[in-house]
């Protein structure tokens, strides 16, 4: 699959550049927790530790050579769960088609009101 992110950009990049593209302010808090043991962003997360209600949830993982370690439904359930009023991923992160359509259809069902992004 070919990519149209330049090789060098950092997961930093790609997530203040979603910010700005969504109108998000940039000095909002930003953190780094592991969710069904993959990296993510959390954008203005509620201090109480839930990270529910945040407004941003962003992961860039990339599946191995198993196709196991990406963006699945196991990831799109706990972020879910979370109710962030987005959610971005890479397209390079789902192992297939079909995974990105699974992904996009169970936060449809779990939560219909965030807006899903991938770049």
């Amino acid at each position: 699959m070919v990519s149209h992110i330049k090789d060098d950009r950092s997961e930093e990049d790609l997530l203040f550049g979603a910010l700005l593209r969504w109108g998000v302010d940039i000095t909002l808090p930003i953190e780094q927790r592991e969710l069904a043991g993959r990296k993510v962003w959390l954008v203005d997360a509620p201090e109480d530790a839930s990270g529910k209600g945040a407004a941003l949830i962003a992961c860039f993982a990339k599946p191995g050579s198993s196709g196991k370690g990406g963006v699945d439904t196991e990831l799109a359930d706990a972020m879910a769960e979370l109710a962030p009023l987005r959610v971005l991923f890479c397209d390079d992160g789902f192992a297939d088609d079909a995974t990105k359509e699974n992904v996009h259809s169970r936060f449809q069902q779990r939560a219909p009101d965030t807006q899903v992004r991938v770049l």
